[in-house]
């Protein structure tokens, strides 16, 4: 499963970081799945796995396990307004993945898990190679660099 790692160190706005990115999944038409919500006080980790029907055979899934460690509280100025945001160390891997009979349909025997072979690699696979795993791999980059653009920002405490 391919992935990306973004690895922070800085000032950004937790908040808005983590709104942006379920905002970004619900406005692509993913069903938000969050896995995991840990909040030790200065630390974050978050596990989503949201999925998109691309067909009754085919989905999107995009991993995103998000590590904010150290969290510090400071006080910023942003667009002129003196405002609090987080000093953090950020660890966010992303990974995505097309699946194919996510619903299990194959997996009832044998006969028909090499039916599914010869689905994927004979009928749809250049449908699924030249179609289905750029299309992800737009849209994960896309959310790659939303994520990049919120705990990118180069704040100056004040």
């Amino acid at each position: 499963m391919p992935s990306y790692w973004i690895k922070r160190v800085g000032v950004f706005d937790y908040n808005d970081l983590y709104n942006s990115v379920k905002n970004w999944f619900e406005a692509k038409k993913y069903r938000f799945i969050e896995k995991n919500y840990k909040n030790k006080g200065n630390e974050i980790n978050i596990s989503m796995a949201p999925v998109k029907k691309v067909s009754e055979y085919v989905r999107f899934v995009i991993g995103l396990d998000m590590f904010i460690l150290d969290i510090k509280n400071v006080d910023v100025v942003k667009d002129g307004k003196k405002t609090t945001m987080q000093q953090a160390r950020a660890k966010i891997k992303l990974t995505y993945n097309v699946e194919t009979d996510y619903q299990g349909r194959f997996d009832k025997s044998e006969k028909l898990q090499k039916l599914k072979k010869f689905i994927d690699n004979k009928l749809l696979k250049k449908k699924l190679d030249e179609e289905d795993w750029t299309n992800l791999w737009i849209e994960t980059n896309d959310l790659k660099k939303v994520i990049e653009t919120k705990i990118g920002m180069g704040l100056k405490n004040g």
